[in-house]
């Protein structure tokens, strides 16, 4: 893996300002004679790297490994590989990947939008780079715990079984998502169905969501139908969903190493 120096810079930094030391003081500590403080400078804004023996004496001093000072730590290696594997000049870029989180955000992105059909299809379809890393963001947790309950050991001097094995989470993860997308769709219609009749109708949905005085305050139609159903929604119903919610991503790991045993 690609050793990044800005990124390295910023651990070296990051040591030294944890413990309150001018570039002089670090110098001393990491070897003797000490090194100069214009030298320090360079490496900390990223312009160079220090050599292995120095490399290994600032770690030494960070109480972390050299691994770590050059990559970070196992959540920084991971995030910084699936990154990689979503550049297409890299030699890690999988297709195989992008292609099912972008299935993944697609299909769950928008409930509402999903429901009523009023989506953008132009740009609904187009998942920006930005959405893929907020899923690897919002993913290295779960990830990581479901790779420790397989016994799978995050070796990454093997990336792409890194790569592949995530692949396999997207898998499992769509898996319990789309029951619960259809549970999701199911309560909600049935709490449109408990609505009084006199206050939801098709008629009173597309006059509320294209009628200008309402529209503005809001980003788009699918966001004022949104706000038009949660104001009519029974406080009771709302409740019920956000704890079905809470509760499916408590044991949504559990299940997804429950069914991976199963295969293997």
């Amino acid at each position: 893996m690609d050793i990044n120096k800005d990124k390295v810079g910023k651990r070296i930094k990051k040591i030294r300002t944890d413990r309150g030391w001018s570039l002089e003081v670090y110098g001393e500590k990491i070897e003797d004679p000490p090194v100069k403080p214009g030298i320090i400078s360079r490496w900390e804004n990223g312009k160079s790297l220090p050599n292995n023996q120095r490399i290994k004496a600032i770690a030494d001093i960070g109480g972390i490994t050299v691994d770590e000072l050059l990559h970070g730590n196992q959540k920084d290696r991971l995030f910084n590989l699936l990154c990689s594997a979503i550049d297409e000049n890299s030699e890690l870029y999988s297709i195989a990947l992008i292609d099912k989180i972008i299935k993944f955000l697609n299909f769950y992105d928008n409930l509402i939008d999903k429901m009523l059909s009023i989506g953008d299809s132009e740009t609904s379809s187009k998942i920006e780079e930005q959405a893929i890393i907020s899923f690897f963001h919002n993913n290295l947790d779960n990830f990581i715990k479901y790779t420790k309950d397989l016994g799978f050991n995050l070796n990454f001097d093997q990336p792409e079984q890194i790569i592949n094995k995530f692949i396999r989470y997207v898998d499992l993860a769509s898996m319990r998502a789309k029951e619960t997308y259809e549970g999701a769709e199911a309560v909600i219609q049935n709490a449109l169905e408990s609505i009084n009749p006199y206050l939801y109708t098709k008629d009173t949905f597309e006059e509320f969501i294209n009628d200008e005085d309402y529209i503005k305050w809001f980003k788009n139609k699918s966001e004022a139908a949104e706000k038009y159903f949660i104001s009519k929604l029974y406080e009771n119903v709302q409740e019920t969903v956000i704890e079905v919610g809470k509760k499916y991503w408590d044991y949504r790991i559990d299940i997804m190493n429950d069914e991976e045993d199963q295969k293997e």
